[in-house]
């Protein structure tokens, strides 16, 4: 396979490839630590995964967004630990104690400063110790990390309950625009407020198609209709995330 490369290229390829092989175990023995850990004293853990940088319609940033979403999904959902990309939060209902820290993520990326994973391997991790888990997908590109998403979909420890992505729309996009006709979509509401829920691919990958749900790659969505854990929503609304989340939540049953 490297015949005629010039050695210097060859030995940077091996070097590269035993660096790739052993971050990978780092990766798997941090991962099956912390499910250890974490799993002993809280049961179920929520992911929120999006884009920090994206600024929505309404001229929030996605810090904020990813931050309110977690927040609220906390709140709403006590004893289960909301992990982020820089935080992790946790309710206590019966002291009305709301925790929000970065100790975790602060752990992961020392364990980058020192070489021993990198910054895919600290998304993987995330993601893998989640069994419940909420994708941000922005109206132009798809912005949530698609890292931690490969890896919730990988279900690597078999415990995932819930997944769902959520494609967040301009507020001027049209029904017409969503009920393209490539998808079987179920409409419903909250509090007056709409939103999306793409339950079968109809006609395949079509291309040129303008419909909202076309926005989000063919692969990773024809894996949120199939998969029994998945689920792919959109809505013009980012705040209703966490009722959305909370609607599917409450349709099935888990260990809480």
């Amino acid at each position: 396979m490297l015949n005629g490369l010039p050695p210097e290229v060859v030995k940077k390829y091996e070097d590269d490839i035993k660096k790739f092989e052993k971050q990978e175990e780092n990766v798997e023995d941090l991962q099956k630590q912390l499910k250890e850990e974490l799993i002993s004293n809280v049961r179920n853990i929520i992911g929120v995964f999006g884009s920090y940088t994206y600024t929505y319609p309404d001229g929030r940033n996605g810090e904020e967004v990813i931050d309110y979403i977690a927040n609220k999904a906390s709140r709403k959902n006590p004893s289960f630990l909301v992990v982020t990309g820089k935080s992790w939060y946790i309710y206590k209902e019966s002291t009305d104690e709301f925790i929000k820290e970065s100790t975790l993520q602060n752990c992961l990326q020392e364990f980058i400063d020192k070489g021993y994973i990198n910054d895919f391997g600290y998304c993987r991790i995330l993601a893998s110790i989640c069994n419940f888990a909420v994708f941000i997908i922005n109206p132009e590109t798809r912005s949530t990390s698609e890292y931690e998403e490969h890896e919730f979909f990988r279900n690597f420890f078999e415990r995932n309950i819930l997944g769902i992505g959520v494609l967040i729309l301009k507020p001027e996009t049209t029904e017409e625009s969503i009920l393209c006709g490539c998808f079987d979509i179920e409409k419903n509401s909250i509090s007056g407020n709409d939103y999306y829920h793409c339950m079968k691919i109809i006609k395949g990958e079509i291309p040129n198609c303008p419909g909202s749900f076309h926005k989000t790659t063919f692969a990773s969505l024809k894996q949120y209709v199939e998969r029994e854990f998945l689920r792919m929503v959109a809505t013009r609304n980012w705040e209703l995330i966490p009722d959305i989340f909370d609607a599917f939540k409450s349709k099935i049953q888990y260990n809480n």
